[in-house]
């Protein structure tokens, strides 16, 4: 007579032990120790084979493989036919990943440029017949850094200076959450007037230390040389806020990718600041 509770089974005349079982269950469906090596080489030995040959060799390989305690699935000796179908299925997967990361980064950059075109709109129009505003009499003082690099401001635009406020009222950054504590070493040097404005207004709280929304700026990339949150002729305070909303959007699509992985660019220069790298 049979007890539905007992922690072991008959089955084919032998005992199963209710652990063993789902240890054996657990690992259904998981890939050999053959599929994981070539899957953590896998750049390597296309550099390797790429350069010599269009396929890998699989009946001389095989020993080496068999030399490194890999096995098929199961547990079972490598073959070349083995050896060569797992490749494949490998390659597939490969492809398959890049695919979803490929639509990934598509729908972060149609996202970053939605966002775009909507700060767009959260500017005030200017006025069609609106004649040209005249520069300040008196040229405003500029504090440059030494061996920092200044890009001349487009004709016709008044460049903020290091007393401009603008909070954090636009509609594009409304979603931030401002720091109440400056980064140690002050704004990184990027140059221009962009590293003179108050750092109350492009600091943020992350992780529990502040980060200045102007480590986002890149200037080694084509797109950052060439400012392109200048916005023509319009006020310092506008023209502030332009640059305000371009770092917030670039901020938010680096916090999307790095989704709490620290080992990046970004993320050790602002380590650097802060002492802890």
């Amino acid at each position: 007579m049979g007890t539905g509770g007992s922690a072991r089974r008959r089955q084919g005349g032998g005992s199963v032990d209710s652990a063993e079982a789902i240890r054996v269950l657990g690992q259904l469906g998981q890939r050999s120790t053959l599929f994981r090596w070539l899957f953590d080489h896998y750049d390597e030995i296309q550099r390797e084979i790429g350069a010599v040959r269009p396929g890998v060799p699989w009946a001389q390989y095989c020993g080496y493989l068999e030399g490194l305690g890999l096995t098929l699935a199961g547990g079972e000796r490598i073959t070349p036919r083995g050896a060569a179908q797992t490749w494949y299925r490998l390659r597939k997967e490969k492809a398959r990943l890049a695919a979803l990361e490929a639509a990934e980064e598509a729908a972060r950059e149609a996202r970053r440029q939605e966002r775009e075109r909507l700060r767009r709109f959260d500017m005030p129009p200017l006025a069609v017949d609106q004649p040209p505003r005249a520069p300040p009499a008196t040229p405003l003082p500029v504090r440059s850094r030494p061996g920092a690099s200044a890009t001349p401001a487009a004709a016709g635009v008044w460049e903020p200076t290091e007393a401009t406020r603008i909070g954090w009222g636009s509609p594009s950054v409304s979603r931030m959450t401002p720091s109440d504590r400056q980064m140690p070493s002050g704004p990184p040097p990027i140059g221009g007037w962009e590293e003179k404005l108050v750092w109350e207004d492009f600091t943020v709280e992350l992780e529990g230390e502040p980060f200045d929304l102007r480590l986002m700026i890149d200037l080694n990339s084509q797109r950052d040389v060439k400012r392109p949150w200048r916005v023509g002729d319009v006020s310092p305070e506008e023209q502030a806020r332009a640059f305000q909303a371009y770092l917030a959007d670039r901020y938010e699509d680096w916090l999307q990718g790095r989704k709490g992985y620290s080992a990046n660019q970004i993320d050790r220069t602002w380590r650097k600041y802060l002492g802890t790298y």
